[in-house]
């Protein structure tokens, strides 16, 4: 497990293939937090390690206009039970094209994903979700319009996909 502490501090960093959270200083999801430069592709682990909403907003992926792919990954169990709060405050910007997420542990979806009139995943093409050991349901794939790829694997408690009910 390779940590970056203080990676914070780089605050012209354009490219950050992975960050490891730990619960250690310096390697906490709030070191994401100034690093709005970054581009390309971002991979997430250790997100058990986040305690709450406030702490995963603080990373600001709203605010990273130049990444296009972000994978999410929950390795452990997480003693909090918040992963849906974490999710929710991981929201991405609306560039982004690939979203992964795995490990997740979360009965449902943070908003971000699910309703309508956020325009919050409106050009994702790719969405893998991988290991949700509890999610129940899926956002409408309409929430995706220029969705190409769905990868799901390991979902035992979902039991169908939306329909579409466009207009």
């Amino acid at each position: 497990n390779l940590l970056l502490p203080r990676i914070g501090h780089l605050t012209n960093l354009q490219t950050l293939p992975f960050f490891s959270v730990s619960q250690e200083k310096g390697c906490q999801i709030e070191e994401l937090e100034y690093l709005d430069n970054l581009g390309g592709k971002l991979t997430i682990y250790g997100l058990e390690n986040v305690n709450s909403y406030e702490s995963a907003l603080k990373a600001n992926l709203s605010r990273k206009f130049r990444v296009q792919s972000l994978e999410l990954y929950w390795e452990g169990p997480n003693k909090n039970s918040n992963d849906k709060d974490v999710l929710e405050g991981l929201k991405p910007h609306s560039n982004l094209r690939s979203l992964k997420i795995v490990g997740f542990q979360g009965s449902r979806f943070p908003q971000w994903m699910v309703r309508q009139n956020l325009l919050s995943l409106h050009n994702l093409v790719q969405l893998q979700l991988e290991h949700l050991d509890e999610l129940e349901d899926l956002p409408p794939t309409k929430r995706f319009p220029k969705l190409e790829k769905l990868r799901l694997h390991w979902l035992p408690k979902l039991e169908s996909v939306p329909e579409d009910t466009s207009n």
